[in-house]
């Protein structure tokens, strides 16, 4: 998508671009929809996202880029999405979402992050740091091991499925995490 190619300043409120063989979004490509609600990026090429990719998007609510190639979440990709309250970015190719990434996502209620295979770590304090309102987390199918480390018992959590992985109660999940109500850590091979 070229940078000029929403030029005009659109009022367009949902952009469906899924399913396009997209593989490259220039800088700023978005700049001029700013009162984009929803954006589908999903089924596509994407390998890499911009740092300031979604900057002038923040009025956006709900963001899917499931089913790409993206490698890295950086920690500058999503900071100006204060309104996202849905973010799926399952079914790529993942190795890294770096800390606070998610950082100033406070209303963010739903995350997808399923099926990222080369995902090896992400569940820290840093790593959900200023998420507020989130209420579900999907992590099945993924390979990384979870570091709980403070403040809220997992067993408030808990999920048919956390049960069947043998999940040691006594861990915890991130402060950040109080308002969570549904999170499936299927297959996650908690220690």
């Amino acid at each position: 998508i070229a940078k000029d190619f929403f030029s005009e300043g659109f009022n367009i409120e949902i952009l469906n671009l899924s399913m396009n063989k997209i593989f490259l979004i220039e800088r700023e490509a978005f700049k001029n929809l700013n009162i984009l609600v929803k954006l589908d990026l999903s089924n596509n090429l994407l390998s890499h996202l911009h740092s300031n990719t979604f900057q002038s998007l923040s009025k956006l609510q709900i963001l899917n880029i499931s089913f790409n190639l993206v490698k890295y979440i950086y920690s500058n990709l999503l900071s100006n999405l204060h309104s996202l309250l849905y973010l799926d970015i399952s079914y790529n190719q993942l190795v890294l979402i770096e800390d606070y990434s998610f950082g100033n996502l406070l209303y963010l209620e739903d995350l997808h992050i399923e099926f990222n295979m080369n995902l090896t770590k992400i569940l820290t304090n840093k790593t959900f740091y200023g998420i507020r309102g989130i209420k579900k987390i999907f992590t099945s199918e993924n390979l990384f091991r979870s570091d709980f480390q403070n403040l809220i018992k997992i067993k408030d959590v808990i999920t048919p499925k956390l049960l069947e992985n043998n999940m040691n109660t006594e861990y915890y999940y991130s402060i950040n995490l109080v308002s969570l109500v549904h999170t499936n850590l299927h297959f996650k091979r908690i220690d």
